[in-house]
C-alpha cells in the first residue's frame, strides 16, 4: 500500500506494530461484517478480519509457517457506496486494496476486497480506521478466551 494512503488510515500503525508491516491480506478471512445506518460519522461498515504473517520457512508437512495470528477490525465511515456480495461460511480474501479518490473535491477511501472464496466488497467512504488489533489463535479465536 502506498505510504501516503497508509498515513491517512487512522491507527494503521497498530497493525504495522503488531505484524512488522502492513499485511497483504492474501488468504486472510473476513469473520464478521457490521453495517450501521447512523453512526457518529454517518453510515458505516466494520470488518473483522483474521490475518497473519506467512514466514519463508516450512513445517514438517511442507506448509509455510504462519506467525502472529491477529484479529483486526476496520471501520469505514461516511459511506458513499457499499457493495457486498456472497458473504458465507468462509470468506477468504485474495487481495485487499485501499485507494483514494476525489468526490466533490474531497478525498475519500475506496476499500476493495477481492475474494478467493466468499465475500467481495467495494466500499467508498469518507474515513477508514483500524478499530482494534488483537492477538488470536490459528483459528481466529481470541487468546485467553476474551
Amino acid at each position: 500500500m502506498a505510504p501516503e494512503i497508509l498515513a491517512r488510515i487512522r491507527n494503521a500503525e497498530w497493525l504495522v506494530q503488531r505484524l512488522g508491516h502492513w499485511p497483504a491480506f492474501h488468504d486472510a478471512e473476513v469473520l464478521r461484517v457490521v453495517l450501521e445506518r447512523d453512526s457518529s460519522g454517518g453510515p458505516a461498515a466494520s470488518f473483522l478480519i483474521h490475518v497473519w504473517n506467512m514466514l519463508s520457512e516450512v513445517d514438517q508437512r511442507g506448509y509455510y509457517v504462519l506467525d502472529k495470528h491477529t484479529l483486526i477490525e476496520f471501520r469505514a465511515a461516511g459511506l458513499l457506496e457499499c457493495n457486498l456480495v456472497d458473504f458465507n461460511h468462509q470468506n477468504v480474501i485474495l487481495e485487499l486494496d485501499v485507494i483514494t479518490e476525489l468526490v466533490r473535491d474531497q478525498p475519500v477511501f475506496r476499500l476493495i476486497i477481492s475474494t478467493s472464496y466468499g465475500l467481495s466488497a467495494d466500499i467508498l467512504a469518507a474515513s477508514l480506521e483500524v478499530i482494534s488489533v488483537r492477538p488470536c489463535d490459528a483459528s481466529g479465536k481470541l487468546e485467553g478466551g476474551l
